[in-house]
């Protein structure tokens, strides 16, 4: 929506836009909180692959 939309925008429609904007941040956030659980998981994954390869490593000398 153009600023001059905006402006002409009445009531109604303006606050059909911020609650449409709301679900759509409400959803945003849903799905960054996913992924941000998604990336502990693997960096604890990759964590523990490390420590399993480093005590190989060192049993190997």
């Amino acid at each position: 929506m153009t600023d001059k939309e905006l402006k002409r925008a009445g009531k109604k429609e303006l606050l059909e836009l911020l609650y449409a904007m709301s679900k759509e941040l409400d959803r945003v956030r849903e799905e960054n909180s996913q992924l941000r659980s998604r990336i502990d998981a693997l960096a604890a994954e990759g964590a523990k692959h490390i420590s399993v390869t480093a005590v190989s490593a060192k049993e190997e000398q």
